[in-house]
């Protein structure tokens, strides 16, 4: 498990190196909690279905091992997780900055 590791900006950029995560964690970062279905419907994309397989499967998981999400898999809640005060400063600098960002980035 990667959640006891020190921060350092690779494990944050780490966390920001999919869309999908970066979308799930700009998500928490203006409604906490959140219910999955709905990050999964606002990524849908085309193939709503490969999407939610890879938001379960892969990207989620991700994030709650780095400690930024906690994940409620019964009841699909998620929730900032206990590192999350270490990423939270570069969410919001991004988030603040969108209009600089690529338009793709969230």
């Amino acid at each position: 498990m990667t959640g006891d590791a020190p921060v350092t900006f690779d494990r944050i950029a780490d966390a920001l190196g999919h869309q999908v995560r970066q979308r799930v964690l700009v998500g928490l970062l203006e409604k906490n909690p959140q219910d999955v279905r709905e990050t999964i419907v606002a990524d849908g994309g085309s193939d709503g279905a490969t999407a939610e397989v890879q938001l379960v499967h892969v990207h989620l998981p991700k994030l709650e091992d780095l400690g930024y999400v906690s994940w409620d898999k019964d009841s699909g809640t998620l929730l900032k997780g206990t590192r999350w005060d270490e990423i939270e400063p570069t969410l919001r600098l991004l988030h603040t900055n969108r209009a600089a960002i690529p338009a793709d980035t969230f």
